[in-house]
Parts: structure tokens; sequence; C-alpha cells
């Protein structure tokens, strides 16, 4: 668990279980730029990189998988690169 250092710290509580994440918005950065091709790829690279700054159990893994991918695909938006061909409108972040 090398990344802790300056990691931001997320609560999730699915089934009334707390887990305390570091790093889940670099996770969804690091997923959105992999351009996964689905749900199921996307819950898959959440777990993985979740993995490298946290210690999970592979127990809990299908109980994270959706919340994962719930999280991902609302704060996506959020962390996607600007886009470098943009002509300045009000459409984009």
């Amino acid at each position: 668990m090398a990344c802790q250092k300056d990691k931001k710290q997320f609560e999730l509580t699915i089934n009334g279980k707390t887990f305390e994440l570091l790093g889940l918005d670099d996770c969804v950065f690091g997923t959105l730029i992999s351009f996964p091709e689905n749900d199921e790829d996307i819950a898959e690279m959440m777990w993985e990189q979740l993995c490298l700054c946290n210690d999970l159990s592979s127990d809990d893994k299908e109980t994270l998988l959706p919340a994962l991918l719930e999280f991902y695909l609302s704060h996506k938006d959020e962390y996607s690169p600007i886009d470098l061909n943009c002509a300045g409108c009000d459409g984009c972040g």
C-alpha cells in the first residue's frame, strides 16, 4: 500500500458495512483513461486499482463491484480530461 500518501479518503456504506477507501477518485480517473468497453470492465478496473491503495479482502469484491460501478458512473464527468480540441464554448468543462 505504498500510495497512501496524500490520497483522499472516501466512505462507502453498503448493506450496513462501511468501507473507508483511499484514492477512489484516482481510480475513476485511471479507469476513465483506460477506455473500458462495458460496465463489467469498469467495475473490474476500479477494483484492481482500488486494491493497489487499500487493504481489501477478496471476500469484499462482490459486495464492492456494484458500488464501484455506481461511483464511477456518477463521478466520471468530474474527472474527465479536458477536451484539447475545445473551441471555447460553454458546453464542456
